[in-house]
């Protein structure tokens, strides 16, 4: 069987977290929008094996006082195959499923040390670096109930921009989801926590470098099954509830409760043939 996932995204700049996580710098008259649009396709060979080929399109739109920029291009493009490693055929009240995923990450985007880069990293849609990975998905259903717990860890291979050598890094994603279903309205509601830790980079052989990132995401979506192929769903997210964000960018949508509650909604439309036999989450 085969997927077709698509999603629609926007996000708005409200300022930058220190690399302490201790200092908040707000932009103030400075304002940056993010429009992003998703695609991933994904194939079953059976009903163990699965490969999957994501990418996105990414608008940027930065304005101050001074100066405004545009900028738009294609993001990395993600390479995978998941294996469906521990099935369960008898029913089990502890074992999970487990699948085991292994990543490929094209450099089709735009990194910060890209050629063209506006103001504030107007214009940056990836690393922009040869990348490989494994992911782990661990899933319990205990109806309506269903548990997910994701670990992705990924590599990515230095490389030689036009005035800066960039090292290699690690990427570290953690990331646990709860969903209930509602089967008379088709409707799952999911509510999931995500942790996301980008490692230091060596720029010019050591001459410099640039801290880790980290943030902490909350998420809260709610799906709708239009048919036995199709869905579609709205989800809103929060990355100042569950700890401190460090080197990071604050995103919002409409006006936060506070300058370290920022907010970003995404809305998005599934489409294609439901079943699957679980795939870990591929890195954006």
């Amino acid at each position: 069987s085969w997927g077709l996932t698509n999603a629609f995204s926007f996000s708005q700049v409200d300022g930058r977290i220190s690399a302490s996580g201790d200092e908040f710098t707000s932009w103030g008259a400075k304002e940056k929008q993010q429009t992003s649009f998703s695609l991933q396709f994904a194939q079953s060979l059976d009903d163990r094996k699965q490969y999957f080929v994501r990418t996105n399109y990414k608008y940027d739109q930065f304005q101050s006082d001074s100066s405004s920029s545009y900028s738009s291009g294609i993001g990395d493009v993600v390479l995978g195959y998941t294996y469906y490693l521990l099935p369960q055929y008898t029913y089990s009240r502890f074992k999970p499923d487990v699948y085991l995923s292994v990543l490929g990450s094209i450099p089709t985007g735009k990194s910060i040390y890209s050629e063209g880069i506006g103001e504030e990293s107007t214009g940056v849609s990836g690393y922009a670096q040869w990348g490989t990975g494994l992911a782990v998905s661990l899933k319990k259903a205990y109806f309506p109930v269903q548990i997910d717990m994701n670990f992705i860890a990924m590599r990515y291979f230095s490389k030689q921009f036009n005035k800066t050598h960039v090292s290699g890094f690690g990427e570290y994603t953690a990331a646990v989801n709860l969903s209930y279903a509602f089967p008379r309205l088709g409707l799952t509601t999911v509510l999931g926590s995500e942790i996301l830790n980008t490692g230091a980079k060596e720029l010019d052989f050591g001459a410099y470098s640039s801290e880790e990132s980290i943030t902490n995401t909350v998420r809260l979506s709610i799906i709708r099954a239009a048919s036995e192929s199709y869905s579609y769903g709205i989800s809103v997210s929060d990355q100042g509830l569950v700890g401190p964000a460090k080197n990071s960018l604050l995103l919002l949508f409409s006006t936060p409760r506070s300058k370290f509650i920022p907010r970003s909604r995404n809305s998005s439309i599934h489409l294609g043939k439901t079943k699957s036999i679980g795939q870990a989450p591929a890195p954006a």
